[in-house]
């Protein structure tokens, strides 16, 4: 989920930083050489020592203060320390630096230089000693490799720092922030598939429709094992996206595992630009829509609204499913103002920012035009974040019934902080709960009548959601089975909870639909 959502906080904890005011700026070479020379030895002129560690300091003051005044948990300074010292040695890669460590002790050891000693004791609590412990790692490395430029021993260093908190933050380059950017537009280049990180395993959250990933055959919680023969396990997210990633016509191999499958399969998927349309409607029968959300973009509530209002003026509604299968998420104003869309009270979602003891409410807005005809939604295993949102506020408040199988379990709230040369930090900053208080991360939405096909009704168990499902396993929930792919069999239940919704109340009308399929 791409939650583009900027909350500025003040105050690092206990913690202070030095006033970078204060701090020399980058002196500039002053040569005074022809042009004609310069041009020919330009290459071989970089900023001094003091320049670069000035530039470091910088940089990394920066990256510190967000994490620590936006991150979700407290993170403690050592690991913060021995994270960036990862990322060095995963960048250097060749043992250029020598070193010891142990719970209490960093040494690196530089041929012709003195040992850099870093201890615990002096970087617990200290917020300063830590910024300049990592500032003297990254002067470290420049000093072993001089042909590296301080940008990418600065990149290096913050995904190691980054790599120390949950799977869903990420260091994001200022490429592949661009193309992030352009996804939340509705236009960017690859297979067109949303992924994850759980337990060290890259998970597709599902496959957007009319998309290389979908026409491949892609399904939520498919494995991603290895891109183009790289393994994927220890990538960050933000990496493996990149390398899925490419030119457009070109191959990109993944190998692929998935429940039920004895070995893992190879899948060639080509690559292609692709336009996200975000809402699709169709009559299902006079009076009745189905409105299709594939993923919340920047236009899904002005296209939604869009929408209802011509199916208003034609005819009129009586009942409207909307279909949020396989819609992984997407930005969180947008899911939080389509629930609003059918609410006239009540708690659409809560988070909770466990850093700092804050707590967001959001709450349905009376000033705005509401929609009270009847509501079913469609989900699914690939049915996550922003559409676990709408699914609870609209179930908890009594104003949908939910048709399908439990959703996938994605309830943290990610917030990109754009930093230095063009690249930004991606953070999880929250976690939401449903109105009723139940949280939704690795749990889902489970539905009011589980809808199964062949092969697919455990989908869930699969997962091992139920034992931390609020509502129970889904042996002792509503349960219809329908033939396989039978869309026309699943909208006429729809259909048929909508007819009874407009008279009745859900849970007779529940209690009517599954007494009549016994």
């Amino acid at each position: 989920m791409s939650c583009n959502v900027c909350r500025t906080r003040t105050g690092f904890g206990r913690l202070t930083f030095p006033d970078m005011s204060k701090m020399k700026t980058m002196p500039t070479c002053n040569i005074r050489i022809s042009l004609f020379l310069c041009a020919i030895f330009l290459v071989f002129c970089r900023p001094s020592a003091a320049a670069e560690t000035s530039q470091y300091k910088a940089s990394y003051y920066n990256i510190l203060s967000i994490i620590h005044n936006n991150y979700i948990t407290p993170v403690d300074n050592w690991t913060i320390l021995n994270g960036a010292f990862k990322g060095i040695q995963e960048m250097l890669g060749d043992k250029s630096l020598q070193s010891e460590s142990t719970p209490k002790e960093i040494v690196v050891s530089v041929a012709n230089n003195p040992p850099l000693q870093l201890k615990k004791t002096d970087i617990d609590n200290n917020a300063y000693n830590l910024l300049e412990a990592i500032t003297r790692l990254s002067a470290t490395a420049a000093d072993t490799r001089p042909d590296l430029v301080p940008q990418t021993i600065m990149e290096a260093t913050i995904k190691g720092i980054v790599s120390t908190l949950d799977s869903h933050s990420s260091f994001i380059s200022g490429s592949e922030y661009h193309g992030m950017r352009a996804k939340n537009d509705g236009i960017f280049g690859g297979i067109g598939v949303e992924l994850i990180i759980r337990d060290n395993a890259l998970i597709v959250v599902s496959p957007f429709e009319g998309t290389p990933a979908h026409r491949a055959g892609l399904k939520a919680n498919d494995r991603i094992l290895a891109i183009n023969g790289e393994v994927t396990a220890d990538l960050p997210l933000q990496t493996a996206v990149s390398k899925i990633r490419g030119p457009n016509g070109s191959v990109v191999k993944l190998s692929v595992a998935r429940a039920g499958w004895p070995s893992a399969h190879e899948i060639s998927i080509v690559r292609d630009v692709t336009k996200l349309h975000s809402v699709k409607s169709r009559i299902v029968k006079p009076g009745f829509i189905a409105v299709q959300i594939i993923s919340f973009l920047e236009t899904t509530v002005t296209d939604t609204k869009k929408i209802l209002r011509s199916m208003e003026e034609n005819g009129g509604i009586r009942g409207l499913i909307l279909d949020f299968r396989n819609n992984p998420g997407g930005l969180l104003e947008q899911s939080i103002d389509i629930a609003d869309l059918f609410l006239d009270t009540g708690t659409i979602v809560f988070s909770k920012d466990n850093s700092q003891g804050e707590e967001f409410i959001y709450v349905a807005k009376r000033d705005r035009i509401k929609y009270t005809f009847p509501l079913v939604l469609l989900v699914n295993e690939g049915s996550a974040s922003g559409t676990e949102i709408v699914a609870a506020a609209l179930k908890d408040n009594n104003r949908a019934l939910i048709l399908g199988t439990r959703t996938f379990g994605k309830g943290t709230i990610q917030t990109i902080f754009p930093v230095m040369n063009n690249a930004a930090l991606r953070l999880t900053t929250a976690e939401f709960f449903t109105p009723g208080g139940q949280r939704i991360e690795h749990v889902g939405i489970a539905p009011h009548i589980y809808v199964s096909q062949p092969g697919n009704d455990d989908n869930a168990r699969d997962r091992g959601l139920n034992s931390s499902a609020p509502d129970g396993p889904e042996k002792d929930q509503p349960h219809i089975f329908l033939e396989q792919d039978n869309e026309e069999a699943l909208f006429n239940l729809a259909i048929e909870l909508l007819e009874c919704a407009a008279t009745r109340q859900q849970a007779d009308c529940l209690t009517t639909v599954i007494n009549a399929r016994k």
